[in-house]
């Protein structure tokens, strides 16, 4: 099947508006809330929160940037995470086309939009996105140093580095892990010149913030908000090594197969499932031969294993800072991996068919989330109680979404961390240091549906839940508070 240059962009148009669908969403939950307060502050201001935090700066710098020019609203903010995701699709029809031709760009788009929770990180105020995009971009070039070394490309994957390193933590754990694979193999194949040129560069760029790193990677080893490694980081990783066994196990499969079969010594006659790559009807453009496709799905297998495990590694022998969420750079590896792997998935129409129902099930799923009714019928109906003079009481990370919805009230939060000063409007207090004059007006307490209610509080005051909603993943309570 021909696939024309038309098509490839039509793909990528469709997957990019839907992405646009998500940007009117009113709903945010604490990581996004803590985008929104930090970018308020000025560009110096939000480097120095972030030392006190795991966040590198360059996503807040951006996005500060941006909100400059375009304005600070929800859907300015979301847009800024959008174009992220545009830009790894646009790697499909630019970088993935040249290298690897029309074929498995269009494989590349399709596997991309239906990784799971691929359009939830799109639209999401946080780094999500854009380090997606550094890390595939990363890799990419990556693949092209294991071809040609030539001095652009090495330009291109020592920026394309930096970038991802000062775009998120993980992000900064998945291209070192990649960084270590292409040393490795251009020094096998005595490629010293470019292996100085990348390492120089990359070492001039990050050492400002090496020391920052180290600091953060202190603090969050002594009071990171993680108690205990999350199931889900190793039902992920589980399902990941799942993924590769049955993968190679077909392709082992399929090689004795095909030794035992008459075609065997007429290449030429073979079925078109078990040809070799370089005489498929839609060939990976320079990688041709078996030999580096091999080599290219070795390193997306490794590059995508690498931060898992790192991860995974160090919550277990130090302290838990690793989350299922912190592997979704790896997305564009992920689906590189897949292209590699099945690049004539699109030949047959039921496949084709059943991508796309995937893909449409999955986007149905997200726009649920972000559209869930449940947060707006809680604002419809808290209005008609509420008042600018209120007080809001907390004991956990709701303040971030009620700060930011409800900045004219007072806002109590009854314990701190040293990178809550992002939060201009809320005052930190200790345990049970209840505000004068605070009776004197409607007092709120919200808490998380996961968290528990202190003692101190119960003992206290007088409780009443008045409402339950859900916003994002969580679920809020909100009680009225009297003397008890």
């Amino acid at each position: 099947m021909k696939i024309r240059n038309t098509y490839l962009y039509i793909i990528i148009c469709l997957l990019f508006f839907l992405s646009i669908g998500l940007v009117f969403s009113k709903s945010i939950w604490f990581d996004e809330s803590y985008t929104l307060a930090l970018i308020r502050h000025d560009y110096f201001d939000i480097i120095s929160i972030l030392r006190d935090d795991m966040h590198p700066p360059l996503y807040f710098l951006s996005l500060k940037l941006f909100c400059q020019i375009f304005g600070y609203s929800l859907t300015v903010t979301k847009i800024f995470s959008v174009l992220g995701f545009l830009s790894t699709l646009l790697l499909g029809g630019t970088i993935i086309r040249k290298d690897y031709g029309q074929r498995a760009a269009c494989v590349y788009e399709i596997f991309f939009a239906n990784i799971p929770m691929v359009y939830y990180f799109s639209a999401q105020q946080r780094c999500y996105s854009w380090s997606i995009f550094w890390v595939t971009l990363c890799f990419l070039m990556g693949c092209r140093l294991m071809r040609r070394a030539s001095v652009p490309d090495t330009l291109l994957f020592a920026g394309s580095f930096l970038c991802a390193a000062y775009n998120h933590i993980y992000a900064l754990v998945a291209v070192a892990g990649i960084v270590c694979w292409i040393a490795v193999y251009l020094v096998w194949k005595k490629m010293y010149g470019r292996i100085a040129l990348a390492g120089g560069i990359i070492l001039a760029g990050y050492v400002p913030w090496l020391f920052v790193l180290f600091s953060q990677t202190r603090n969050a080893l002594n009071n990171f908000w993680q108690t205990s490694l999350e199931p889900l980081s190793l039902l992920v990783f589980g399902v990941t090594i799942l993924w590769f066994l049955c993968i190679i196990g077909t392709f082992v499969w399929r090689r004795a197969k095909n030794a035992k079969s008459p075609y065997a010594k007429a290449p030429y006659a073979k079925p078109p499932y078990v040809k070799p790559l370089s005489e498929q009807r839609a060939p990976l453009g320079s990688i041709r031969e078996e030999s580096r496709r091999r080599l290219c799905v070795a390193f997306a297998m490794y590059s995508i294993l690498f931060v898992q495990i790192v991860g995974i590694a160090v919550s277990l022998i130090f302290r838990p800072i690793y989350i299922a969420r912190y592997a979704a750079p790896l997305m564009g590896i992920f689906a590189l991996f897949l292209t590699f792997c099945f690049v004539n998935v699109l030949d047959k129409g039921r496949r084709t068919i059943l991508l796309c129902c995937i893909l449409l099930f999955q986007y149905a799923g997200t726009v649920w989330l972000e559209y869930n009714p449940s947060w707006h019928d809680f604002q419809s109906k808290f209005a008609k109680a509420y008042s600018a003079q209120d007080v809001f009481l907390y004991t956990d990370s709701s303040f971030g979404v009620f700060s930011y919805y409800y900045p004219e009230s007072r806002h109590i939060c009854f314990y701190a961390q040293s990178w809550f000063r992002a939060f201009s409007n809320i005052d930190y207090r200790r345990a049970g240091d209840f505000p004068a004059r605070a009776e004197a007006h409607t007092v709120w307490y919200v808490v998380n549906h996961k968290g528990t209610i202190p003692d101190w509080l119960v003992q206290n005051r007088r409780l009443k839940k008045e409402y339950s909603f859900r916003n994002d993943f969580n679920v809020f309570d909100v009680y009225s508070v009297s003397s008890g």
